[in-house]
């Protein structure tokens, strides 16, 4: 009988044993399963969709024109300032002294009221039109993009003596003109008399278009700017972004969207704790932005689509 008991035992032993082994491969199994899963969870990035107003903008290439005039004072010298560069003056303020080589003192005496400036660059005398042709906007940004060509001396000695322009006076009482080259491609139908453009320090400009044209690789628009705008005092040319629409609607991050093997775009986001995937439509490009339809505002959106699947466990934080 005893040893039919321990036989009885070794027996039940054996299947305790077995039981506890399953037991803890199961316990094994399911935490590092959670782990697996836990880890790749922390591994995505979320955003959010959103309800919103976003700008849809063209690179232009900008000429500023200013009704800027010349000071002649007909000697070639060192200027030196008493009226430093940004100033406003009043007509017959001397705003320099000229130096010439033999120590020969000349004023400069403003014949215009407005803002002093020293830099001359050749385009002062380009009188602002508001109504260029086609051929004269083609010349000038040809001229503006041109290569500069360096003048020998006796050059330079018969522009500065012919000017005799060493400083100008700006009239920032009355409007600027602004010609903006857009490419060919650029979409313009949307414009209105009105346009904001951001310089490239992310200014604001705003003014009225009083002229387009377009060619037949670039389109033309000439812009009157109010001379408020003092950040325009030092600037002739520059790149910078034409706003030629505003969209409103859901907006995700680009790298939110996306493209299965089929050629669908679609979205992973959170719902109900797990992640849930929707086919979206993407109905504009904006560039760091896309706006879609299929998905609501509000969601929390995975950024890194490729580590997601559908139905992966949403951790809380």
């Amino acid at each position: 009988m005893t040893e039919q008991h321990s036989r009885k035992r070794i027996h039940r032993t054996r299947w305790v044993d077995i039981a506890a082994a399953l037991l803890l491969l199961f316990i094994c199994y399911f935490g590092i399963t959670s782990l697996i899963s836990f880890v790749q969870y922390r591994s995505l990035q979320f955003g959010t969709s959103q309800q919103a107003s976003m700008e849809v903008t063209e690179p232009a290439q900008m000429l500023v024109l200013r009704d800027e005039h010349l000071l002649r004072s007909g000697v070639i010298g060192e200027v030196t300032p008493v009226i430093a560069a940004g100033e406003r003056v009043k007509d017959g303020t001397v705003i320099a002294h000229i130096v010439s080589e033999g120590g020969v003192h000349t004023m400069l005496t403003a014949k215009y009221s407005g803002v002093v400036s020293y830099t001359l660059d050749g385009w002062e005398e380009h009188a602002p039109g508001e109504k260029p042709t086609l051929k004269e906007l083609d010349a000038i940004f040809d001229e503006l993009n041109a290569e500069p060509v360096a003048d020998d001396a006796d050059d330079t000695e018969e522009i500065i003596t012919s000017n005799s322009g060493r400083a100008k006076i700006i009239d920032n009482l009355r409007d600027y003109q602004l010609y903006l080259q857009l490419p060919g491609d650029a979409d313009l139908h949307l414009l209105g008399s009105k346009l904001s453009l951001y310089l490239e320090d992310g200014t604001l400009i705003k003014g009225s278009i009083i002229n387009k044209l377009n060619g037949d690789d670039c389109h033309y628009l000439v812009v009157k700017i109010d001379s408020s705008y003092d950040v325009l005092l030092s600037i002739r040319e520059q790149q910078v972004e034409v706003v030629t629409e505003t969209v409103s609607g859901i907006m995700v991050p680009y790298q939110a969207v996306y493209l299965d093997a089929d050629g669908n775009c679609g979205i992973y986001y959170k719902h109900n704790g797990r992640l849930a995937y929707a086919l979206v439509e993407v109905e504009r490009d904006l560039g760091e932005y896309l706006q879609v339809s299929g998905i609501v505002a509000g969601k929390t959106i995975v950024l890194n689509p490729a580590k997601a699947r559908e139905g992966q466990k949403v951790y809380k934080k």
